[in-house]
């Protein structure tokens, strides 16, 4: 059943993540697990869905009101990064303090949706993402979405110390969502896109050394919440400072972080 954005938002504010709904309903969640082969996975059911959602490194809770349901998961690991592709019909989940105690790591999510729309709420923030834009989650966090119609998404789970390794404290990235109408989402989107479909064609050293590059890509194309746009009469000023910054350490393995920090300004505009 399509319905608005309006009517989602109505959805979500009728408490419809108290635990109370998934009592005694489809969709609760299994404790027996359900093993994910590297291959895609077609479920018939918001039963079998549910199953195997709690069976993921990230565990969901998930339900639906559909006559009819469809969903697939794919799932593989990359030196612990983790990439996933899924469609579901309409639903809605949970992550409550139960399936964060069961998951593997602290990871950090990055979502790019390719079809249809979701409102995700975490931290108090509720974020409607539609076609075409990410969002970056905590996967740490109690975390509930509502979706209304047919979505796709692709999605990397990373670590969240693997990422703080190379980028520093990634507090002001959590809970914000890349318009489609950005500019560093028209590079990112795609970029997404061909990393989860070639990926899988490279091996050791140079698989690693991509998904460090990956990272830094991705934290300097995603809003940050700290992030002020600089004032336009300094744009030129602060550009030939970081031109000079990086001349001056050539020889070193410099980040985009290491160059913000000296001018004082967002990972993001750098």
């Amino acid at each position: 059943i399509m319905i608005s954005i309006k009517e989602i938002g109505r959805h979500c504010a009728e408490n419809r993540y108290e635990s109370a709904r998934f009592d005694g309903r489809a969709g609760i969640g299994r404790e027996d697990r359900v093993t994910l082969a590297s291959g895609p996975q077609t479920f018939h059911s918001v039963e079998e869905f549910s199953a195997a959602a709690q069976s993921l490194d990230v565990p969901w809770k998930i339900g639906s009101t559909a006559d009819r349901f469809t969903a697939s998961i794919r799932r593989r690991d990359f030196d612990g990064c983790l990439f996933g592709e899924m469609h579901y019909d309409p639903c809605y989940g949970e992550r409550g303090s139960e399936e964060i105690g069961r998951s593997n790591d602290r990871y950090l999510c990055l979502t790019l949706y390719t079809d249809g729309r979701l409102r995700f709420i975490q931290h108090g923030k509720v974020i409607d993402a539609n076609r075409h834009e990410l969002m970056l989650w905590d996967g740490s966090a109690p975390s509930q979405f509502d979706c209304a119609v047919t979505t796709r998404c692709e999605m990397i789970w990373f670590p969240r110390d693997v990422v703080e390794r190379r980028v520093g404290n990634v507090d002001a990235f959590i809970n914000q969502k890349a318009s489609s109408l950005a500019a560093e989402t028209r590079i990112l989107a795609p970029y997404v896109r061909n990393l989860h479909r070639t990926i899988e064609a490279l091996t050791g050293e140079r698989r690693r050394h991509l998904l460090d590059a990956s990272i830094e890509l991705i934290f300097s194309c995603l809003p940050a919440a700290d992030s002020p746009a600089p004032q336009s009469g300094r744009q030129q000023q602060l550009l030939a400072r970081a031109r000079a910054e990086i001349d001056a350490r050539l020889g070193e393995c410099l980040t985009p972080a290491d160059v913000a920090a000296t001018l004082e300004i967002g990972r993001a505009h750098v």
